[in-house]
């Protein structure tokens, strides 16, 4: 069995939701767990609308999770 890798996204630019998130979302081995951007509101709305489990509003919350394997 594969391991699902689990990316962290500091983005909520034009670029993570219509390229990046949808790309690693039709992956069969990688699946984006956390968003993270300076404007906490932007990144609840887009976690919740591309179905993202965990929100921050800052980098450095994003870089402390223990789940996450990879950053974009």
């Amino acid at each position: 069995m594969k391991k699902i890798i689990n990316w962290g996204v500091i983005s909520t630019a034009k670029i993570g939701w219509e390229y990046l998130i949808p790309a690693i979302h039709r992956s069969k081995n990688s699946k984006v767990i956390a968003l993270a951007s300076r404007n906490i509101s932007r990144a609840r709305s887009l976690s919740k609308q591309m179905k993202i489990p965990k929100c921050y509003g800052s980098y450095q919350e994003l870089y402390q999770d223990p789940e996450i394997d990879i950053i974009y």
